[in-house]
Formats: structure tokens, sequence, C-alpha cells
């Protein structure tokens, strides 16, 4: 099935882990894109293309907004499965951390300045944090930097008083959650 989203209008569609979604930009200037993970908005992006998300780990929720005289559709029947192996897995394991993609910026957590992570796997996690939301405001690269040499870490992070939003960076198989 298609969902079609007419200039001004917004829409949404989940799309669940291991599939993929077709976006196709079908006129107009392009749209806006949201992708969630859990609440929390992981990517935000301007459309000017068709393009095609997934797979993912986890469930994301995607929120389109097309642009004056614009029409996109998504394409909700090409949400077919990937068949993620353990090739794929372990791929995609050194780009995801729990709570989204590496390189993303995220709300600081609702449990406030200092919080609780823990890595996993091989290689390095690097926190930059911003007095601004999604990176906006001053931005402080590597406010917390950790090593994971293959065993688990159990950790505080601080990005700082002032800090609203946060993003990390993984290297290697590494990964991170957030609590």
């Amino acid at each position: 099935m298609t969902q079609t989203i007419y200039g001004g209008k917004v829409g949404s569609e989940l799309l669940l882990a291991g599939h993929v979604l077709n976006v196709t930009l079908d006129a107009g200037a392009g749209a806006r894109l949201q992708r969630l993970y859990g609440g929390t908005v992981v990517e935000s992006a301007a459309l000017s293309a068709s393009t095609t998300y997934g797979p993912y780990l986890h469930d994301m929720e995607f929120r389109l907004s097309a642009l004056a005289g614009a029409t996109v559709t998504i394409d909700t029947a090409a949400q077919t499965a990937q068949g993620l192996n353990a090739a794929k897995t372990a791929a995609a394991d050194s780009l995801v951390s729990k709570d989204g993609t590496t390189g993303v910026w995220r709300q600081v957590p609702a449990a406030g300045p200092v919080m609780r992570v823990r890595m996993t796997g091989t290689g390095t996690v690097t926190m930059d944090s911003a007095t601004g939301d999604l990176g906006a405001g001053t931005v402080t690269t590597a406010a917390y930097i950790a090593t994971v040499a293959g065993t688990q870490i159990d950790d505080y992070a601080y990005p700082g008083d002032a800090a609203r939003s946060i993003r990390f960076t993984l290297t290697g198989t590494a990964a991170v959650e957030v609590y």
C-alpha cells in the first residue's frame, strides 16, 4: 500500500526492523523528513530526491512533511524483509548505537546532565555536546571519550550543565546505550 502526501501536509510511517522503505518525490521542491527511535528524533533532513531507508536493527518511525507544491509517496509495499544475517548484523552493529545512529544529534536524556552509558564491542566512543537543540548553539567536541577493548564498560558521561543535545561517534564495533 502507498501513502501520498501533498504540499503542506504531514504523513508518518513505522518502518519495521529489517525492512526497507522507499520515499519517492513525485513533484515539487521537496520535503522534510524526521526519523525517530523510541520517540527521540535521531535524524532530521531535507529531501530533494527519492530515497530508500533501512534496513535498521530497530523499528523506526518516519515523519514526512511535503513542502508547498510538492507530492511525496511513501511506499509501504516496499517494506520487504531484508534478511538480517549474521554478517549484516555485525556490520550494522558497528554503525548503530542502541538509541540511534552514530554521528547523529539527540536530545540529552531526561535523566539530566549526568547520564549512565554502557559501552560494548571494541573501539572508541566519543560524545560531543551542544547548548542548543540537535547540535545548535555552542558545541563542545569530545566532551567525553572512552576506549572499549572487548569488555563491557559502565560509566557516567557528563556533557556539561548547559548541554541540551549530544552526539556519539563510534569506531570499530563499539556500541553505546544511554540510560
